[in-house]
């Protein structure tokens, strides 16, 4: 496993929230939300009856992951934008065996 951290400097990270603050509305981006705490308090909310998106989404995997496995063939590539504990990432790694998979995530910690 490799680890790319393509983190940005401390006076970058300040120069942006500072920035932010400045405009108006005001403003913070949503990464400054994600480090370990903030990645774990958003797993918390998809499990909530009341958050559906995650639930969904994993339905929707669970459908056409069979016909993924036939459209794909072998040696490909698995790219995950967000990917955070990697859980509905499963279900295709388990049934799909990517040659390689990368999951994308903006916090480090997580």
């Amino acid at each position: 496993m490799k680890f790319y951290d393509a983190h940005p400097e401390p006076r970058d990270l300040r120069r942006e929230v500072i920035s932010g603050l400045a405009s108006s509305p005001k403003t913070i981006p949503p990464k400054f939300f994600y480090d370990r705490r903030g990645s774990e308090l958003f797993d918390a909310i998809c499990e909530l009856p009341e958050y559906y998106q995650t639930r969904t989404e994993m339905s929707i995997l669970r459908s056409c992951t069979t016909e993924l496995v036939k459209l794909i063939g072998p040696d490909w590539l698995l790219v995950e934008l967000g990917s955070g504990a990697s859980k509905k990432v499963r279900l295709l790694l388990e049934q799909l065996h990517p040659s390689s998979y990368l999951g994308v995530d903006i916090s480090k910690e997580f």
